[in-house]
C-alpha cells in the first residue's frame, strides 16, 4: 500500500509539472510586421550561394500560430516575436532574423533567406 501511495504521488507530481509547463501567457502578435507567408528564395553555405532543391514556406498568423512547409509536409507550431525577428516554437524550433525586408534562418549550417509573398 505504501508503494502504491508513493507511486501515485510521484505520478501526480510528474503530471502537474507537465501540465504547468504548457501554461504560459501568450504574447500578442496580432500587429506584428511578420504576419503573412514567407517563401525561401536563397540559400548560402560557406559564403557561396546554392540553389534551393525544395520549397520552404513559413506562414505566421496573428493569433500566434504558424505553419512550416519543408518541401514534403506541413508542421503546425507557435511563434513569438523577438528583438530582431521571430522564433518558431513547438513542433518546429527555428529562429529567424530580419535582414532588410527579408528574414533569415540557419538550418544545418546553411543560411536561408525568405521573402514575403
Amino acid at each position: 500500500m505504501r508503494k502504491f501511495l508513493s507511486l501515485t504521488l510521484c505520478l501526480i507530481l510528474v503530471m502537474s509539472c507537465a501540465l504547468l509547463s504548457a501554461c504560459g501567457e501568450k504574447t500578442d502578435v496580432s500587429g506584428s510586421k511578420y504576419i503573412g507567408t514567407w517563401k525561401a528564395d536563397k540559400m548560402s553555405m560557406l559564403g557561396e550561394e546554392e540553389p534551393l532543391e525544395y520549397e520552404l514556406y513559413v506562414t505566421l498568423n496573428g493569433d500566434g500560430t504558424a505553419e512550416f512547409f519543408d518541401g514534403e509536409s506541413t508542421s503546425s507550431c507557435e511563434w513569438v516575436e523577438t528583438d530582431n525577428g521571430f522564433k518558431l516554437k513547438g513542433g518546429v524550433r527555428l529562429t529567424f532574423k530580419a535582414v532588410g525586408e527579408d528574414i533569415k534562418t540557419t538550418i544545418v549550417g546553411a543560411d536561408i533567406v525568405f521573402t514575403r509573398q
